[in-house]
């Protein structure tokens, strides 16, 4: 970290270097992860829709989109915050795969104690190998990171997504969330918390919470879009994919009213970084 010689003490350029904090190198990378799958994702659900990509039956595949949603977040972890920021990264894109992973163990358990049902489910692995994506993209995220002077670019707008992406992962642990397509409380909750976490992140750390705001909305609505026009087109009665059009909107919302109180006050030394 450098800081400038300026008359304002509590301007502060913040650099990409190991030595950053490696919380919010974290946070970062899981931001990276998570934007670039849900974008990617969003494009080939819209070719799923247009009718490129044919599928038949069960649920939609995109495993393939893990690698580069991997390399995204370890180069971004990596650069930030070194092996510390990269461990976040890592729990964070763990918990798909010990879920399905769950599935195998669970059932094998069951074998065990006498159900010849269970036995079957306990070779399973469909869902757990492909998650393997993961490895080579985090590989080549650390070594890119590692071996070139890159910059990590929209680090404010990636750090704010992560509290978004978080709430979103909830669902992983809670499949409550997945039981029903009617919206619940918990549903509006989810929708609502991540958006004020990430305007939050915003306020404090932004050089321009306004326009990183909208960077971020923008980003949400290319992952969520398709979704939506997925539900219209194939019908699936999802009323949940509607409900999350409103998190770009609450992101935006909460980002202005925000940074206009936090602003007001003083701000921790990271809150007022020398525009990039």
């Amino acid at each position: 970290m450098q800081v400038e010689g300026t008359r304002d003490s509590r301007a502060v350029r913040r650099v990409d270097v190991l030595g950053s904090d490696a919380w919010f190198a974290a946070l970062a990378g899981i931001g990276a992860f998570w934007l670039v799958q849900g974008i990617l994702v969003g494009i080939a659900v819209v070719l799923v829709s247009l009718g490129v990509f044919h599928h038949e039956s069960g649920p939609l595949r995109f495993e393939p989109t893990l690698f580069p949603a991997a390399l995204a977040g370890a180069f971004a972890a990596w650069r930030l915050g070194g092996w510390r920021g990269l461990l976040g990264v890592i729990a964070f894109a763990s918990v798909p795969f010990l879920r399905f992973l769950s599935y195998p163990v669970g059932a094998a358990i069951d074998c065990s104690h006498g159900n010849t049902d269970a036995c079957r489910a306990a070779t399973d692995f469909d869902f757990v190998l492909p998650q393997a994506w993961l490895l080579p993209g985090f590989a080549i995220g650390v070594l890119t990171a590692a071996l070139t002077h890159a910059r990590v670019p929209l680090r404010d707008e990636l750090e704010a997504s992560a509290p978004i992406a978080l709430v979103h992962w909830v669902g992983y642990v809670l499949p409550m969330m997945l039981s029903d397509p009617v919206p619940s409380a918990f549903d509006v909750t989810t929708i609502v918390v991540g958006p004020l976490a990430g305007a939050y992140v915003l306020a404090r750390r932004a050089s321009n919470p306004m326009r990183s705001a909208l960077v971020v909305a923008g980003l949400l609505l290319l992952a969520v879009v398709p979704w939506v026009v997925f539900t219209l087109r194939f019908n699936t009665q999802d009323a949940r994919q509607w409900l999350s059009l409103a998190g770009p909107v609450v992101l935006v919302i909460a980002t202005f009213v925000l940074s206009r109180v936090i602003r007001g006050r003083p701000r921790d030394p990271l809150a007022s970084p020398v525009p990039r």
